[in-house]
C-alpha cells in the first residue's frame, strides 16, 4: 500500500494512505490561497527559529538558568572578569619559528613529559628547554600540525642537568601518554593519595544561595580544595582541585566517592555529570 508524507499546520509530519491534490483551478481561488498563506505562516514559525517567538518572560526563566554575578563565588567572579591584553602575552612563545611553519603545530618549548631512559626504562621526568637552531640561528625542521610531517628538533633536559636532543614526533607520543613494556598506554598519574581543604573553601552549610526568585541555586566551585598526585616516575606534589578536576575528572571522582568527601560543596555539583 502506498502511504504519503503530510506536513501539516502543526509542524509535525504524519503518514496517510488518503491524499488529495490540491488543482490549479483550486489555488486561484481566494479561499485556497489564504488557507496556503496561513499554513506557510504557522509552519514557518514552527520550524524556523528566525520568525519564532523564542524570548523569555523574566518569570519564565528557569531557575537553573538565571545568572547573577553578585551572588558568585570570588574564584568565579576572578576567571569571570579576567582579562588578556595582548602586550601581556609572552612573545617568547612565538620565537624560534620559520616562515614554513604550520601556525596550528604544537609548541612543546617549557612542557614536562615523562621519557624512559636506562637499560631499564625507567620513567623519568624532563623539561622542552628550546627548539634547536642551525649554524646560522635558523630553526631547525618545520612545524606541521601532522605529527608525522613535523621535523622540529628540541633540547630536553632531565632533573639530573643532562640534555638529550629528541624530534618533535618523539615529544607528542610522550607528552600525554607512556607505552609500558606490553605495549598498553597509561597516564602519567599514578594515583591520588590525599586530599585537603583552607579557610577558602566552601562549607557545607554555604552549598546553595538564594536566587531573587526565592529559589536555591548550589554554588559552582572547588576553591581551598587540593589533591597530593603520584607520577610513575615517582614524583609528587600538590595540584589544585580545579586543575585535576578538568584532566582526570573520572580518577577524582572515584577518589573522592571512596574517602566519602562528594557531598562537599566542592565536589556535589559536578561528580553526579561522570560517574
Amino acid at each position: 500500500m502506498m502511504t504519503y508524507w503530510i506536513l501539516p499546520k502543526s509542524g509535525r509530519p504524519i503518514s496517510t494512505d488518503t491524499v488529495q491534490k490540491i488543482t490549479e483551478t483550486e489555488k486561484q481561488t481566494d479561499v485556497v490561497k489564504e488557507q496556503m498563506a496561513q499554513w506557510t505562516t504557522d509552519v514557518s514559525k514552527i520550524l524556523d527559529a528566525r520568525t519564532g517567538d523564542i524570548s523569555w518572560g523574566e518569570d519564565e526563566i528557569p531557575p537553573q538558568l538565571m545568572f547573577d554575578l553578585g551572588l558568585e563565588d570570588e574564584e568565579f567572579k576572578c576567571n569571570f572578569n579576567k582579562l588578556i591584553k595582548a602586550e601581556d602575552v609572552d612573545d617568547g612563545t612565538l620565537q624560534g619559528t620559520t616562515e614554513t611553519d604550520d601556525i596550528d603545530a604544537q609548541n612543546y618549548v617549557n612542557m614536562e613529559i615523562g621519557l624512559r631512559r636506562g637499560q631499564e626504562g625507567e620513567l623519568q621526568r624532563a623539561v622542552v628547554r628550546r627548539r634547536l637552531v642551525d649554524a646560522e640561528g635558523n630553526p631547525m625542521g618545520v612545524a606541521n600540525n601532522n605529527q608525522l610531517l613535523d621535523t622540529r628538533q628540541y633540547e630536553v633536559e632531565y632533573e639530573d642537568g643532562s640534555t638529550k636532543v629528541l624530534a618533535a614526533n618523539l615529544l607528542a607520543e610522550n607528552l600525554l601518554a607512556q607505552v609500558d613494556e606490553h605495549g598498553h598506554r597509561h597516564l602519567l598519574m599514578e594515583e591520588i593519595t590525599e586530599h585537603c581543604s583552607d579557610e577558602k573553601a566552601v562549607k557545607m552549610k554555604d552549598a546553595f544561595y538564594p536566587l531573587a526568585s526565592g529559589m536555591q541555586r548550589r554554588r559552582h566551585t572547588t576553591a581551598g580544595w587540593d589533591l597530593y598526585v603520584t607520577y610513575k616516575d615517582c614524583s609528587s606534589n600538590w595540584i589544585p582541585l580545579k586543575d585535576m578536576k578538568e584532566s582526570f575528572p573520572i580518577e577524582v571522582a572515584d577518589y573522592a566517592i571512596s574517602k566519602g568527601i562528594q557531598d562537599e560543596p566542592a565536589f556535589a555539583w559536578w561528580i553526579p555529570h561522570v560517574v
